[in-house]
């Protein structure tokens, strides 16, 4: 049974704190222990925005539930699993520029394209675009970032980030963190999730668990070398011994996230509709 994200509620409102609460669990079962704990574990706070132009909340009346990526400026990927009970666009936010959660720049959504070969149970090709009115320009603030040429090596150092619980409580935290994780080989990752462990899939995270282990919010990306290279997907619990965690691979997606993005900005020529939707059917699988 797979549990949709539990939007925040407002538990501290003497000291106007937003608690948000992020935890899916069971997604392949009772028996298994998987799940998508949401959390950054012993990251550190983020203090530059400048560091993380590209990283955006997504939020729905008013309440973080997951992170997303700028691709350009009338894009934004995320996780389809975040999206696969908000399917009506209007009732999603996103927030950019900021690294307290819910300041910054506001945008609705006006459309989603979640990926045609996504699965709930399993999470297969958890990836999605969310379509919003264009930002005009990019600031120091709110920047887009580059989509891989590859899929990344085992033993690359890269950002994850997020607002979402922490180590030492569900409570959500208001202001950003971050985590270092390296890159682990699939074959490594395949040892611990088996045939859970996809083709479209890859690990991040540290093998004895603990510090810096889990993901950042789900949704969010996986910024390594200054590339787009995962999104955040699912885990086993969160920081557990030889379970790093699992991201969608963005390079397989590429061609996708790019017949949508290019190919919607032309929607006024009908023969680029009829090739766009053609690329579509040869993409998906």
């Amino acid at each position: 049974m797979v549990y949709p994200p539990v939007f925040s509620s407002n538990i501290l409102n003497q000291i106007s704190t937003m608690v948000v609460i992020l935890q899916v669990h069971n997604i392949f079962g009772a028996n298994t222990n998987i799940s998508q704990d949401i959390r950054i574990i012993n990251g550190s706070y983020a203090f530059y925005q400048e560091h993380f132009s590209y990283q955006v909340s997504l939020s729905k009346f008013g309440q973080h539930f997951c992170g997303g990526t700028i691709l350009n400026l009338e894009y934004i990927v995320t996780a389809a699993h975040c999206i696969y009970n908000n399917r009506r666009p209007s009732d999603i936010t996103v927030n950019l520029g900021s690294l307290k959660q819910g300041l910054g720049v506001r945008r609705k959504v006006t459309d989603i394209f979640m990926h045609p070969g996504y699965d709930n149970k399993n999470l297969r090709h958890d990836i999605a675009i969310l379509k919003i009115p264009s930002l005009g320009n990019f600031t120091n603030f709110i920047k887009n970032i580059t989509l891989p040429d590859s899929s990344p090596k085992a033993g690359t150092n890269c950002t994850v980030a997020g607002w979402g619980v922490t180590e030492t409580s569900d409570s959500g935290t208001l202001h950003l963190k971050y985590a270092k994780v390296p890159i682990i080989s699939t074959p490594r990752c395949r040892a611990s999730y088996k045939d859970q462990l996809k083709k479209e899939m890859f690990c991040a995270g540290y093998l004895e668990g603990g510090s810096d282990a889990c993901q950042g919010d789900s949704g969010g990306g996986l910024i390594c070398d200054q590339i787009l290279t995962g999104v955040v997907s699912w885990g086993h619990e969160c920081g557990e011994k030889y379970y790093p965690g699992v991201y969608t691979d963005v390079f397989y997606y590429k061609d996708w996230i790019r017949s949508k993005s290019n190919c919607l900005k032309l929607i006024s020529s009908h023969l680029i509709i009829f090739i766009c939707l053609f690329i579509n059917l040869l993409l998906l699988k």
